[in-house]
């Protein structure tokens, strides 16, 4: 077993069960501690579902790197190898808007391009899949000022 993954405490958030015990037993078994509370002392990583989550608001905050499953995959193919290297995981991070459900209404033609952007990221953020219900909504009056930040939350 690698001492590498032995340095690793990982806090779940927004998993159910019976996913959830799978994740902590696929952690556990390269070696990983798991955390059921998140600390900014003591957790390295935050493995989450979405954005949507107390933790996941708590791991931004204290630059404690959430992300996806894939990193996951990745630290057991790298386990299973035998190789002593924790992936990078600016690579895996959760993409934003995951377990974002964003309703809009009032957009006319000319606004349109900028709701357009967005609406490709929500659409590939959420594997394409199309909601019926949501968490978000956009009015006209505050589109371009979400559209500015979000826009801005990226480094070019």
């Amino acid at each position: 077993m690698s001492l590498l993954f032995e340095q690793l405490n990982i806090c779940l958030s927004g998993y159910d069960e019976p996913l959830r015990a799978q994740l902590k037993q696929r952690f556990q078994a390269i070696g990983a501690k798991i955390s059921k509370q998140i600390s900014a002392t003591q957790v390295t990583h935050l493995l989450g579902s979405s954005v949507l989550t107390d933790k996941y608001d708590f791991a931004v905050r204290h630059s404690i790197p959430v992300v996806s499953e894939r990193w996951l995959d990745v630290c057991e193919k790298l386990w299973q190898s035998g190789q002593n290297v924790v992936p990078d995981c600016k690579s895996y991070l959760l993409p934003i808007f995951t377990g974002c459900i964003i309703c809009v209404s009032g957009i006319s033609l000319g606004l349109y391009f900028a709701w357009h952007l967005i609406s490709n990221l929500l659409t590939r953020v959420n594997r394409g899949k199309r909601k019926t219900l949501y968490n978000h909504f956009i009015k006209r009056r505050n589109l371009f000022q979400i559209s500015y930040n979000f826009l801005h939350s990226f480094d070019y």
